[in-house]
């Protein structure tokens, strides 16, 4: 069955709103309980704090932020596939 151009459109928003409001909830989430993520490990001081966890229902696109005394620092969000040592260090 071919899908008219409309209707793929269509689609691509309902995913792309979907998305940002699993973000949006995962950023909420995240300044609520700032230590849930994963330490990431990087060996750069500017980065010794920074953290990492999954968009909710996207799980290939990770969050990678730093807890502060209010909540927390996004600081990127990448999808998994991304090398993503090479990107932040």
């Amino acid at each position: 069955m071919l899908m008219s151009t409309t209707w793929k459109n269509m689609l691509a928003c309902w995913s792309l709103n979907d998305f940002f409001e699993q973000l949006i909830l995962s950023f909420k989430t995240l300044s609520e309980m700032p230590r849930m993520g994963v330490p990431c490990g990087f060996r750069r001081p500017s980065l010794s704090r920074l953290r990492r966890w999954p968009v909710k229902d996207f799980e290939n696109w990770l969050i990678f932020y730093q807890p502060t005394r209010g909540g927390v620092e996004i600081v990127h969000v990448l999808h998994g596939s991304r090398d993503i040592t090479a990107l932040l260090e």
